[in-house]
């Protein structure tokens, strides 16, 4: 993760990094869900049929919602990203001490940023949390059915 380059020891981007390993085991989860309702309603296109409909209930909108908080969660660590970038790139004076853009003495300028990158890890932790609760909806709406 390029943030990780950047700003390696940061709370937030380490934040974030974990996020992204739990992401990648709820994009498992997801797709096993998805494949199981594929096989189980085969549909071509975007619209559901009245019958499947009914069949597959609101699996498909617990999906879509998931994904649109995975979106949300990606975004919020872009700005992690972002803060982490702005952090590093602070102009340093001969002495080695942080600067605002005019060269003003700026003792705490890189920590100015971490309360951006803190709000956006939470963000994303939220989303995240989120994310994992309608996966989780959808797995049990997939039980009794059959397993995905």
């Amino acid at each position: 993760m390029q943030a990780q380059k950047e700003a390696p020891n940061t709370p937030s981007v380490l934040a974030v990094v974990e996020l992204t390993h739990r992401l990648s085991e709820l994009d498992q989860r997801a797709a096993g869900i998805a494949e199981y309702a594929h096989s189980r309603w085969p549909v071509e296109g975007l619209v559901l049929p009245a019958d499947v409909r009914l069949q597959a209930g609101d699996l498909p909108e617990l999906l879509s919602h998931a994904a649109g908080k995975v979106s949300e969660a990606a975004q919020a660590a872009a700005h992690v990203r972002v803060s982490a970038r702005q952090v590093k790139s602070t102009a340093h004076n001969e002495a080695g001490q942080p600067t605002d853009t005019e060269g003003t003495l700026a003792d705490d300028f890189p920590a100015a940023e971490a309360p951006a990158a803190d709000a956006s890890a939470a963000a994303a932790a939220r989303f995240v949390d989120d994310a994992e609760h309608l996966i989780a909806q959808a797995h049990a709406r997939t039980l009794g059915k059959e397993s995905p």
